[in-house]
């Protein structure tokens, strides 16, 4: 049985304190509801281009749904234009701050499961410098809401023990995933606040490919040089895909709301262009037309570690102030804040039983049809391709990443 893990950390610059009122935290409708699953594979989507903007040729794994978590959290401290633009990227510029609060909220709790076959639990984590006064309707919403851990450290004073306790947690709550979130550096001593978001996520397949038809065949790294590795394989009816451009297959984990899904670009050297030209609602398609059918899946096993320093990727995706001297965070303080820093790791196996990782805290233009019908369709991923976790009852993109090259096998 494997897993699959997640987190996000976001580091503010400047004050806090504790308080403990219990806000009411609102559930959502039906439309906001429909409103999310968009909104969540737009964002999802938005960030995988971001971030995979900045080397076309490396293996990607990110978690949308953590970094989506950590910046909800940020809104509920933010007002003005900062506020603005965070609501904007998570939702829509006309959005209320409760269609957020209920939105991600609801969804945190919705995303919880905890059986003998899959896990997927989110703990969200504050650490507070021990002079910085904080604003009681935002400790008691971070508290109640988010059901977020809250610390109080010294940044000023004791930095190196303050860095390697926030690390130490979050290596707890990802079982040893992520074991050294922010390297020696990373923090300062005008640090005030580090918030954070770590998913873990364990999941066996619900039908897993034997490890007796694993064999050594041909994956073709970048799309060009050949590389030998092991190429899991399984036949069987699956939810399965096809345009002129590419094809897609859905592999359903043990649990009936969870499913991987495989996008492989028809062309050897095509994920470049899929990647650019992905949209949210061309990945809503795709999900869509997936119809039952016989396929022979043969797919590589492979581990893929990101690191990314959010700065930048956040910043292009409109999220500007945050980081600037503009920021205003006054409802989660009194004293000016802005974000320092962000930083996102994540980590993914995935093997014959099923899906290992870690992160803490990523098409075609024509239609999507069902190939004409035959006995059996070969689904060969021996060449760059794209994947994604996805939570179906609420369209949340869990994992979300490309594979050029396998870097690493067991």
């Amino acid at each position: 049985m494997h897993s699959l893990f997640k987190g996000l950390i976001i580091v503010v610059a400047l004050a806090f304190a504790s308080c403990n009122p219990a806000p009411k935290c609102p559930q959502r409708s039906r439309e906001e509801a429909q409103k999310a699953q968009e909104a969540l594979t737009d964002f999802a989507v938005n960030l995988f281009r971001n971030v995979t903007s900045r080397d076309e040729n490396k293996n990607e794994a990110i978690s949308p749904i953590s970094i989506a978590l950590a910046l909800a959290m940020l809104e509920s401290g933010a007002d003005g234009k900062t506020r603005d633009e965070i609501k904007r990227v998570l939702l829509e510029a006309r959005a209320s701050r409760e269609d957020v609060l209920s939105i991600y909220v609801n969804l945190q709790e919705q995303l919880k499961i905890d059986q003998d076959k899959t896990q997927l639990n989110i703990a969200n984590a504050l650490f507070q410098d021990k002079d910085l006064k904080v604003k009681d309707d935002f400790m008691g919403l971070i508290r109640s809401c988010y059901k977020s851990q809250v610390d109080q450290v010294d940044f000023k004073q004791q930095l190196e023990q303050t860095r390697q306790k926030i690390n130490q947690v979050i290596s707890e709550k990802t079982h040893e995933k992520i074991p050294e979130l922010f390297k020696k550096g990373d923090l300062n001593a005008q640090d005030r606040i580090v918030l954070a978001n770590a998913i873990y996520f364990k999941a066996s397949w619900k039908q897993s490919f034997s490890k007796g038809s694993t064999k050594q065949d041909t994956f073709y790294r970048n799309g060009q040089d050949q590389q030998t590795v092991q190429f899991m394989q399984r036949s069987g009816s699956l939810p399965h895909a096809a345009s002129n451009d590419l094809e897609a297959i859905w592999l359903p984990y043990d649990h009936q709301d969870l499913s991987m899904l495989v996008v492989l670009p028809k062309s050897r050297d095509g994920m470049r262009d899929l990647e650019r030209k992905l949209t949210g609602q061309q990945l809503r398609d795709i999900i869509s037309r997936l119809q039952p059918k016989q396929v022979n899946v043969q797919i590589p096993k492979f581990q893929v570690r990101s690191h990314i320093n959010l700065k930048d990727v956040l910043s292009k995706m409109g999220l500007e102030t945050i980081f600037s001297q503009s920021a205003d965070f006054r409802r989660m303080s009194e004293t000016p804040l802005k974000i320092d820093s962000g930083v996102h790791e994540a980590y993914l196996t995935i093997d014959e039983n099923g899906t290992e990782g870690a992160a803490a805290t990523g098409v075609a233009d024509k239609a999507m049809a069902m190939m004409d019908p035959e006995p059996e369709t070969s689904f060969k991923a021996d060449h760059p391709f794209l994947y994604a976790v996805v939570h179906k009852p609420t369209g949340a993109i869990v994992f979300l990443g490309k594979v050029n090259s396998i870097d690493k096998q067991e």
